[in-house]
């Protein structure tokens, strides 16, 4: 289940707020020994946005992350499962895993993150704003202590 623009809620019946792309697909977590988890991502401005359920997206239950499109440096296929898997490096050095139902399903996820249009700030313009503590929209981030020492 995947959509191009904003669907209806299930509830309401009303269009949730616009979106480019929705639909599930698995993120593979962080944590040890959590694996691959099924979350529904919604494409929304310069943000890809993954909550728990679908459900969850429609009754504006808490957003589980937030991959910041100002923030990528290389979108590309998965090494370990190309056919279906698509991965997302940040500066921030973290890489997200990402895998489709099918081929087709990654293709139009890959399709619609090259749609967005690319940030205003070169690679090095932003690693310069990480430097000075805060992102493109001038947010205070955090970045870990190995990162820190490698911009000193």
């Amino acid at each position: 289940l995947m959509s191009l623009v904003g669907t209806p809620s299930p509830a309401s019946g009303k269009r949730k707020v616009e979106a480019a792309m929705q639909g599930y697909l698995r993120k593979l977590s962080p944590a040890p020994l959590k694996g691959w988890q099924r979350r529904y991502f919604v494409l929304k401005g310069r943000c890809l946005f993954y909550f728990k359920t679908r459900e969850d997206y429609y009754s504006n239950a808490r957003v589980r992350g937030c991959i910041d499109l100002d923030n990528v440096t290389r979108v590309f296929d998965s090494k370990e499962q190309p056919a279906l898997g698509t991965d997302i490096a940040t500066i921030g050095g973290r890489t997200y895993h990402l895998l489709g139902a099918s081929i087709e399903e990654k293709s139009t996820w890959m399709a619609a993150l090259s749609r967005i249009p690319n940030t205003t700030h070169t690679v090095e313009q932003r690693v310069t704003i990480f430097r000075n503590g805060t992102n493109s929209n001038g947010k205070v981030v955090i970045l870990p202590a190995s990162l820190r020492e490698l911009l000193d």
